[in-house]
């Protein structure tokens, strides 16, 4: 098709909808008998950027919420939890909706989770460990947080307060010649799959870099 073109022959017919409601409480077990108000958010999942076609409430003091006018379609639906000193806190879920009302969800907000881990040389790489950053990155929430540590002198690193979900592992501060090799928990690679966190409990991640990257001329 070239620009000025005209495509006799297509027809499109437009009809209106109705958007219904998505109802559910939240329940916090970081803080029990608080009474603050968490941010509830419903956002498509085909969005990476935050805030494009997302809608948003507040619980009330009992921890419910309701969303209005939801058209139908795939969701991912998180509710955020802030304490004073600056830790973040969320729960999540995809979510499904069709032409009838959503009710009785329920998101609980526990206490995230320490990954810790090491990295591993591998080949001829040859970094300084206070270069390099392990983050860990949310394929659903990419446009809503992040999380990451330093790599210590001694190559090991504490990513703190993980929330439940899998994640894709990354590294910052690599050398031309280095490349991400493998993310190892246990006997698993999870490079690809990402990471789990609630299957990681009581497990350390092993990150392994290679010094082996292929260069092109």
């Amino acid at each position: 098709v070239r620009a000025g073109d005209d495509l006799p022959g297509f027809n499109f017919r437009l009809s209106a909808m109705k958007g219904v409601p998505v109802s559910g409480r939240v329940v916090n077990l970081v803080s029990a008998g608080s009474n603050r108000s968490f941010d509830v958010r419903l956002v498509p999942l085909k969005s990476r950027i935050r805030r494009t076609g997302d809608r948003g409430a507040f619980t009330d003091d009992q921890g419910a919420f309701e969303l209005t006018g939801v058209m139908p379609g795939s969701y991912l639906l998180v509710a955020s939890y802030y304490q004073e000193e600056g830790k973040q806190y969320t729960s999540q879920m995809r979510l499904d909706v069709g032409i009838a009302p959503v009710e009785g969800i329920t998101l609980t907000i526990r206490a995230g989770l320490d990954v810790t881990g090491s990295v591993k040389l591998e080949g001829n790489a040859e970094i300084k460990p206070g270069s390099l950053h392990v983050s860990l990155q949310s394929d659903d929430m990419a446009w809503f947080y992040g999380a990451g540590a330093e790599v210590k002198s001694d190559f090991s690193f504490v990513i703190k307060n993980v929330n439940d979900g899998t994640y894709r592992v990354a590294v910052g501060g690599l050398p031309e010649n280095c490349y991400l090799k493998a993310v190892r928990l246990g006997t698993e690679d999870v490079l690809e799959s990402g990471l789990n966190v609630a299957a990681s409990r009581g497990q350390k991640l092993q990150v392994v870099i290679s010094g082996a990257a292929g260069q092109v001329e």
